[in-house]
């Protein structure tokens, strides 16, 4: 008896790579859609939470004539997937909330009671911390000899605020030269940190002058220009002497070892009828383009240009 072996063709290679990319695709397909209706789910959950939470707000002040010091007041609490933020005016007559559900954040408040994506001024927003700006006075609105500035004045050196010049709201802080004469004259802002850690330090400067300034720095040809104290160490902050008669930008991180308060000096360059001006001062915790609490998404932590202030990164 004759045996006839009957041969079985398999997969090839191709093909079994063409499937499994088909397989990938398939549950990229899926992860993506699933993400999807779990960020909705959790959008409509947030939102839910604000609704329900305006509701009892309401029900509060009718009973009370004002809203709450605090949500428990109103018996809102935080459960297991949602969390709230609430900050209430002065008066106790405004209020606006925030509900994060699963990191997915929306907010209302006593004026606009409907829920939008997003947050409340100051508050946290899809689980991302908002950062601080530290100093109390930042674009010089409520004048140069209060909330940490100061002025370091010489013969022929004037310190002053002007309204002429401002890269953030209206006023910026000023110095005029009239004398060739080097002198340790310099505007000054003093900014509290409340802990140790790394700060982010920048400010708006504007030269009409590409003279030399107070030397004893690290600078080009020696100049302190922005000289930046952070309780045990000057760190200098260099102009561009070429970019003349526009707003620049100077930045860099000071180290706090704990609670201190830093010494932001700025010299200016010094030629008989130049000024510098300064202004938008940022201190922060959190890398970010300058805001302050008259920014859009931020919050004054007390009266307007003279507290701290904090929102989201910018």
């Amino acid at each position: 008896m004759q045996w006839q072996r009957k041969l079985t063709r398999g997969f090839t290679m191709v093909e079994m790579l063409v499937v499994i990319v088909v397989i990938a695709i398939l549950a990229v397909i899926t992860v993506v859609a699933y993400n999807g209706v779990q960020y909705r789910a959790n959008e409509s959950a947030a939102a839910a939470a604000v609704e329900n939470a305006n509701k009892q707000l309401e029900l509060y002040r009718i009973t009370n004539r004002f809203y709450p010091g605090a949500l428990s007041d109103a018996s809102i609490q935080n459960t297991k997937n949602t969390s709230y933020q609430y900050t209430v005016g002065g008066t106790y007559l405004t209020y606006c909330l925030t509900a994060t559900t699963n990191n997915v954040s929306m907010f209302g408040s006593s004026t606009t009671p409907a829920p939008a994506r997003g947050g409340c001024p100051g508050h946290s927003v899809d689980g991302v911390a908002p950062i601080t700006n530290y100093a109390l006075n930042p674009s010089l609105e409520t004048g140069l000899l209060n909330n940490g500035w100061a002025y370091a004045s010489a013969t022929g050196y004037v310190g002053s605020v002007t309204t002429t010049k401002a890269y953030n709201g209206t006023h910026a802080a000023m110095v005029s030269v009239s004398t060739t004469t080097v002198s340790d004259s310099y505007l000054l802002a003093a900014v509290s940190v409340p802990s140790a850690g790394t700060y982010y330090v920048s400010a708006y400067v504007y030269l009409t002058s590409s003279a030399n300034g107070m030397t004893g720095g690290t600078c080009s040809s020696g100049n302190k220009d922005a000289a930046w104290y952070n309780g045990s160490s000057f760190t200098y902050v260099c102009y561009n002497r070429s970019n003349l008669n526009g707003w620049q930008r100077v930045s860099t991180t000071l180290t706090a070892s704990g609670a201190t308060t830093f010494q932001l000096r700025f010299y200016p360059p010094v030629a008989s009828g130049t000024t510098m001006y300064v202004d938008a001062l940022m201190v922060s915790n959190g890398s970010s383009n300058y805001a302050d609490g008259n920014t859009s998404g931020w919050a004054w932590s007390g009266t307007a240009n003279a507290s701290t202030s904090s929102g989201m990164a910018q």
